[in-house]
């Protein structure tokens, strides 16, 4: 039997990256962030505490970079403390990235498709129901 081998998770690949690209080596993350030691070389995925213990250690990356692989990896300016605890206040729909906007759009667009394939459907079975029931009528006339 052939065994499948899990690949480390995006988010993991990402972390990883950055990492690199700050020049910082695993272990010290461990340290400074409170994440398990061996973690991040696990073929798996990630919790939510770890990502957040991530973004609280390095809150100038961009969260939609991390988790969606949209944008930049780093944000114009890391979040402090302050603008941490205002943006809590903030409601979900002042907050919402251009991502989200786009997204919701996106399935807007989806469902009027999917509606509009709906309708295409159904009267596509009324013809074939009108068909059938024209070639049962045919058949039975010549029958007798």
């Amino acid at each position: 039997m052939q065994e499948i081998s899990q690949e480390k998770s995006p988010i993991k690949q990402k972390i990883l990256l950055y990492l690199a690209e700050i020049g910082m080596s695993a272990a010290d993350f461990y340290r400074k962030s409170g994440v398990t030691r061996g973690v991040l070389a696990q073929n798996n995925g990630i919790s939510e505490d770890n990502i957040s213990r991530f973004f609280k250690c390095f809150p100038e990356v961009n969260p939609s970079w991390l988790i969606l692989g949209v944008g930049n990896m780093t944000l114009d300016q890391p979040l402090n403390q302050e603008s941490q605890e205002q943006k809590q206040e903030i409601s979900p729909t002042q907050e919402a990235p251009q991502f989200f906007s786009e997204l919701l759009a996106t399935i807007e667009r989806q469902a009027k498709e999917i509606g509009r394939l709906e309708a295409e459907l159904a009267e596509t079975k009324k013809h074939a129901e009108r068909l059938a029931a024209l070639v049962n009528t045919d058949s039975t006339a010549h029958v007798g």
